[in-house]
């Protein structure tokens, strides 16, 4: 895996990174639909296993968000 440009900032602590991921429950991904730009919404649920976070996402089935993604 690269490094990371600023190492200063990286955050390698299991129970600091399980925190900010819970304060942050939304995801807002911003994707480009030729013209303009698309956010999509996605709500995660996180799953803590030993020394592994498992992230998943809710999203539809069809429609324009998974056509982009």
């Amino acid at each position: 895996m690269p490094e990371m440009r600023r190492c200063d900032r990286e955050v390698t602590d299991l129970a600091e990174i399980q925190a900010i991921i819970e304060k942050n429950m939304i995801l807002h991904l911003g994707l480009f639909d030729e013209e303009f730009p698309y956010v999509v919404l996605f709500i995660m649920a996180v799953n803590t296993m030993k020394k592994r976070i498992n992230l998943s996402f809710t999203c539809m089935e069809q429609g324009k968000d998974i056509n982009l993604i």
